[in-house]
Formats: C-alpha cells, structure tokens, sequence
C-alpha cells in the first residue's frame, strides 16, 4: 500500500512539473518518490513485483498528466468511446513503459550485485538512476514523445541544460539532482554509524571515499552545470539583423472528414485567414518579413494545381495567398494538404517575388492520426479508426530560403504613424487602395533580409533528433552555413480539445530552440501561438487561446543560431557514457559488497 501511495503522490509531483504549472521542485519531488519505491523493490524475490508497479507508475501518470489522450482518440480517429475507452486503457498502461528501466534495473542490480543483503553503493544512487533515466529515454520510443527532462523545462536556468547534450541530458542531471538531494539528507541526518567508524579502523581509506565522495561528486557535477546554464544566459551573442514576423491564429475548428465537403465551413475558414492576413499587414507597425499560418488553417485544401493533386487543389486558397505576399511584400508560410503520388501534410513557402512555392512533407507523423499501422495486414483497422488519415512521410529535411529587399520609402509610406490613413474598413472592402499605397516609383532605399528557416509540422517539435538533423542539411548554393536561422512550429492542437495539451506541446518545442541556439515560433490554429528566443524565453506574450489573433515579434537573427555542444557531439557521446557508467556502478557495487564482507 505504500509503494502504490508513493506512485500516485510522485506522479502527481511530475504532473506539476509539466505545463502549465511547470515547477521544477514538484519534479524533483516526484523523482524522490519513484527513487524511494524502486529501493523498496528489493525486498522481492520476483520480477513481477517490479513490472506491477511499472504498468501502475504508467497508468497513474498519463490520467494526472496525459488525460487529454482520452479526447485524441475519438476525435482524431473516430473511434467511439465503447474502443477510445479499452484503447485509452492499454495506452496509458504501457505509454510509459520507460519506468521499467529504472525498476526492473535497479532490482537486477539488487539481486545480482548486493545479493539482497541491503548494501547501496552510493555511486549507484548518485550515477545509476540517471544513467538508467538517459537509457529509457534512448530505448522507450512514445506516441507522443516525453523524456524525463522535460518534466523541468519549466525553470528558466535548468532548461540550458539541454543546450549541453540534449534533452536526455537534463533527464540526467534531474534524476542526479533528486538522487543527490537523498543521500546528501541522509548524510546529514544519520552521520557516521557505529559500523562505519568501526570498519574505518580496519581501512581508513575506503570506507571515507565511499561515504564523502559522493557529496564531492554531487556538489561539483551540480555548481559546474548551473554555473555553465547562469553564464548561457549572460551571453549576448553578435546579431547579423532582424525578423519582423505576422504570426495569424485564425481559430479554425478541428475538421472531421464530413466537413470536407462542407462548403460553408470551408468557406469560413477561407474567408477567416484573408480578412485576418490583411488585417496583419493593416495593423503592422513596421514592414513584415514573415506571414505565417498555422496548420489546418483551411483544411482538406492545397495549392498545388498538378492533375494529382486535383481534389485537394484550391484556386482561391492560392488566390488569397499570392494577394497576401504581393501586397505585404513578403513570403508566406502555410500548411497545406498535397498528393504527389501520395498524400503528404506540407509546410510551404510562397515567395513573394516570384510566387513560386516550395514544400517540405512531413517526416514524422502521428500514428492511428495520419496514418493507420498495420493496416495493410488488418483492414478492419479503417472500419474501427475511420477518421485516421492516409498520408505518407517525406525524406528530406526542410530549408527554405528568403532574400528580399524592401524599400524604405515605401514602408515608410504603408506603415506610416503620422499619415492619415484610410479606416480599416475601407481597406478591407477596397484591397486595391492598399495596394496603390504600397507601390511607389520614387523608393530608393532599402533594407536586405536575408535568412534561412526550417519548418516543423505539429509534434515534429516534440522530436529532439528530427531538429538535430536540420542542422546536418547540405548548404543551399551560395549559402555559407547549413543551419536554419529560425524554426518555425507549424501545428494543431484543436483535436486534443485541451489547454494543459497545448502548453506541454508548446513547452517540448521550446526545448528545441534551447537545445540548438534557434529562435523558434509556435503558429497554432487555436492556442497557444508564442515565438521563444535561444534561451526558451518568450520574446512577445503568447496568444490567447481559442481566439482569432495575430501575434507580431521583432526576432534577433543570429546566422545559423548560436552554436551549442549538443549540436556539436549530438546524443551519442552521452549514451556512451550512461552505458559505462552504469557497468561502472555496477563493478564497484560488486566490489563494496565483497569489501564490506571482507571487513
């Protein structure tokens, strides 16, 4: 009864670590009791005693944290509740399985190493845990990806963790934080034992390593990481220029596949992102560099007009995204559905000068969302998820491309303060007078944009190593650095019908602009749209959720993004170390044990 008291008290504490509460401390907490259950595991002879606990860790931790899964599944498939409620069961029993790596190793090292008698090394305590966190998260693939470092993200100093060696490295250094924060209590508590001085007579040297050195080791891993993440946040590095960017959250309501065929809704939703593109570059307060839209901001429709792509082609969608790029004299970037043989969820850019358009496909996509497994060898899956899509993922990493000059006089005259402008009204009903005001023979200065970006479509930013791969693209021609200067989230989050879903969606993209030194906007159809700088920090304040807004933000571009270990060596080098280190403890697990039978 204690240990399942624990599991749902620590599951609570991690359920606060995340959005949109994010206390790092809950999560630390939460640690603490996983830690406190998993040393009572060796009081069983039998593996089960583990592998309950596990699948009960799972099921508590996704109905505190994850319930908006529950909602996903009917809408996002169709399922009805009499299958959303046994699959929401099975998922939320497994969709954590990575807690079996901590309770199924720390039994084995129990069982193998100190042969149930009770001794800890405490190099275990202090290098098993994370080291066993950092392989979880390598092994445990997730539906919707969460490594245990995400559950601090939400501290502004811990988070430049990940800049080090990932996300997988804040899963260590928060699991050594909270296995540190045990023992160092403990010392401090208990002091020597009378077996311990005793055992000290017979080897003063061993037995004083094995009992201090730990706090050494703890306390200066500790002071050197967040003495490296305060100094990440005191540097000002050197910036080439700036983006001024549009980002629109048009609104538009989650889409079943009935409403494919639903005029009015698609005409809506048409008429939404024309009326709220112009009334971004009405509004704009300088010139834009970037009209972003979200994804499914006009669901079903493309604008590829190949015979392929026939019935998801839509003329008047192009219509409105060339009038918008025309008249702000700038690029677009949309979501749109396109069939190039297949159908692939797209991210493209609309260039404004020459009104080409280029595309990125979507890589990693979203099981049972858009696309059913197995269902090649179980039909019968179509019948029980028939609202799951049939895309197919693309190839290649995304890397567009935008220069653009803009005339000074000209932005001076669209975006003047002190002229008497026309109403807004007036505008709107007559286009063609902003036009006339935008176009000026007599310009002759202007200013150069120049900058790469990389889109992610929905919980592509969830995925640590897709972002890491789009800084190994091969360089544009006459481009001297392959990486993007800015990410951009293009995503939908009105399925999951949930606020606390969004904010932790958001949070897990943040982490990839900390992790590679990018400034990253989130464009979100419904909430919540947020633009974060290098740091994670919000350089404007997010939009409201489920309203229409339009969210405008002045980005510092740094060519290439600040350069960051984690970009340099990637995960590997980490995954090396968890591998060594824990045959490392369990060596010396082995070695105290026989030490202290000897003595």
């Amino acid at each position: 009864m204690n240990d399942l008291f624990l599991i749902l008290l620590g599951s609570i504490f991690l359920a606060l670590g995340l959005e949109p509460i994010g206390s790092s401390l809950a999560s630390a907490l939460g640690l603490v009791c996983l830690i406190l259950i998993s040393e009572e595991i060796k009081t069983s002879d039998s593996i089960l005693k583990p592998i309950r606990l596990g699948l009960f860790f799972s099921l508590s931790i996704t109905i505190f944290a994850f319930t908006w899964v529950y909602t996903s599944i009917g809408n996002l498939t169709g399922a009805s509740w009499f299958v959303s409620v046994p699959v929401f069961i099975v998922y939320a029993s497994f969709s954590f399985y990575k807690i079996f790596f901590i309770f199924v190793g720390v039994w084995i090292y129990k069982k193998t190493v100190s042969k149930g008698k009770g001794y800890d090394f405490p190099f275990f305590l202090f290098l098993g845990y994370p080291c066993l966190a950092v392989l979880s998260d390598w092994l445990s693939p997730m539906v919707f990806p969460v490594y245990w470092g995400d559950f601090f993200r939400g501290n502004l100093i811990l988070r430049q963790t990940v800049s080090l060696s990932g996300v997988e490295f804040l899963s260590f250094f928060g699991w050594f934080l909270a296995a540190g924060g045990i023992h160092s209590y403990r010392f401090w508590r208990s002091g020597r034992t009378a077996k311990t001085a005793k055992a000290n007579k017979k080897t003063k040297l061993v037995k004083p390593i094995l009992s201090k050195a730990p706090i050494y080791v703890y306390l200066g891993i500790s002071s050197l990481i967040l003495f490296y993440n305060i100094h990440s946040l005191f540097r000002i590095p050197e910036t080439s220029s700036s983006l001024f960017a549009a980002i629109i959250q048009p609104n538009t309501k989650y889409a079943t596949l009935e409403k494919r065929e639903d005029q009015r809704f698609i005409q809506t939703a048409l008429q939404s992102i024309l009326d709220l593109g112009k009334e971004a570059i009405l509004r704009s307060p300088k010139p834009i560099d970037l009209l972003v839209f979200p994804e499914s901001s006009v669901p079903f429709h493309g604008t590829s007009s190949k015979p392929e792509s026939k019935s998801t082609y839509s003329p008047t969608f192009l219509g409105i995204l060339e009038y918008l790029s025309k008249t702000a004299n700038a690029p677009v970037l949309y979501n749109e559905l396109i069939i190039e043989g297949k159908m692939h969820n797209t991210a493209s850019l609309l260039q404004m000068n020459t009104l080409s358009i280029e595309h990125y496909y979507k890589q990693n996509l979203l099981p049972f969302g858009e696309y059913l497994p197995m269902e090649s060898t179980f039909p019968i899956l179509r019948k029980i998820f028939p609202e799951a899509s049939s895309h197919t993922p693309g190839l290649r990493s995304g890397l567009f491309q935008i220069r653009k000059n803009i005339s000074q006089v000209q932005a001076d005259k669209l975006f003047s303060k002190n002229e008497n402008p026309l109403p807004y009204t007036g505008l709107i009903q007559n286009p063609e007078n902003l036009e006339e005001r935008q176009n000026d023979p007599n310009a002759n200065q202007t200013r150069e944009v120049d900058f790469t970006v990389s889109p992610l479509i929905c919980y592509e930013a969830m995925d640590p190593g897709l972002v890491l791969k789009l800084f190994q693209v091969p360089p544009l021609a006459n481009q001297h650095t392959t990486s993007p200067d800015l990410l951009v989230n293009l995503t939908n989050d009105s399925w999951f019908e949930s606020e606390r879903e969004t904010w932790q969606h958001a949070g897990s993209a943040m982490l990839r602009a900390v992790e590679t030194g990018t400034p990253l906007i989130r464009s979100a159809v419904t909430g919540v749209t947020r633009v974060n700088d290098p740091w994670g920090r919000e350089i404007v304040p997010p939009g409201p959720m489920e309203e229409q807004t339009i969210l405008y933000a002045e980005i510092p571009i740094i060519k290439g993004g600040i350069p960051t270990i984690y970009r340099s060596i990637g995960r590997i080098p980490l995954r090396i170390f968890a591998i060594l280190t824990l045959i490392f403890t369990f060596l010396m697990g082995h070695y105290g044990y026989t030490l202290s039978n000897r003595i």
